[in-house]
């Protein structure tokens, strides 16, 4: 160990002699010799421009989880009376937000955004020195992402205009009926009552988030969610048949998530998505455990 020890430092040595003398002659070839002030800007620009090429390949996120579904009554908290009272026979589909879940959602916007729930007193939206501004909130065009976002984020959103868009590569792997989403119509429509429900007024459809959120909502087809040749047969948003989504399926979708992730115009941004996605987005760290509702983790 003592001699590879002695070794790698005699290595490293004559590679970084090796560097500085290839600086030396570059610099030569170009037929001058730069003073020590000159050769630091040259190093600094150098530095700088990859470190903007780094930061064109990166983007912040904060994942979030939807509040508690209707759904996660029975598949968290096992309990059947409550699941019935709050209409769980007609949520089996795409579940909305429980009581319960609704209240989580009110909670977390007070802490983010004060009783007003539109101070950005951590500037999430707003912008500050030292601060990563988000730029939009994406989210997952179910039932119970869609409350979620607008919900905790939409009335602060609407005051600093942040757009929210429909991601539909970020919808839960399908184990049972409640993972399938409902028809593009029937999104548009249920975004637009809770929109209304949250803003009081259609009006406010003309500005975001409820701008950009129906619009993204409206470009899906109609049958995205039960077609496997949507958006098409080589990848779709859900696989064919009926069966659980996992394994290469399910990585052949969230490596197209990841790309649409990267891909993205702004810096930084919010994504408002399931358990199954946020383990999988971070299964290095999650180690398949189930992020509880409303958590929030950021990565880069």
């Amino acid at each position: 160990t003592k001699n590879f020890c002695c070794i790698l430092r005699f290595c490293e040595a004559m590679a970084y002699r090796g560097f500085l003398l290839c600086s030396i002659l570059s610099f030569r070839d170009m037929g001058v010799m730069l003073t020590a002030a000159e050769r630091y800007e040259v190093r600094r620009q150098k530095a700088a421009e990859r470190h903007e090429v780094r930061r064109k390949e990166t983007k912040k996120w904060i994942l979030v989880r939807h509040g508690e579904s209707i759904n996660n009554i029975l598949s968290q908290d096992w309990d059947a009376i409550k699941w019935t009272r709050e209409d769980g026979l007609n949520n089996k589909q795409d579940p909305r937000l429980s009581s319960k879940g609704r209240d989580q959602c009110d909670r977390a916007c007070d802490i983010l955004f004060g009783q007003s729930k539109d101070t950005d007193q951590y500037h999430l939206f707003e912008g500050a020195p030292n601060f990563t501004s988000y730029k939009a909130v994406y989210v997952s065009p179910l039932r119970r992402t869609l409350q979620t976002a607008l919900l905790t984020f939409g009335p602060a959103a609407y005051k600093f205009q942040i757009p929210f868009k429909a991601l539909p590569w970020a919808h839960e792997a399908r184990k049972t009926e409640s993972d399938v989403g409902l028809g593009r119509s029937t999104l548009v429509q249920f975004a637009h009552d809770q929109g209304y429900e949250i803003f009081s007024t259609s009006a406010n459809e003309a500005f975001e988030p409820m701008r950009t959120l129906k619009t993204t909502l409206a470009q899906l087809p109609e049958d995205w969610s039960t077609n496997p040749s949507k958006p098409t047969a080589k990848l779709s948003y859900y696989p064919e048949g009926s069966s659980e989504e996992r394994g290469p399926m399910l990585d052949k979708r969230m490596e197209k998530l990841q790309a649409e992730m990267l891909a993205i115009h702004e810096e930084a941004a919010i994504l408002v998505a399931h358990s199954g996605v946020i383990r999988w987005l971070l299964k290095s760290y999650m180690r398949n455990l189930k992020p509880d509702n409303l958590a929030m983790f950021y990565g880069e």
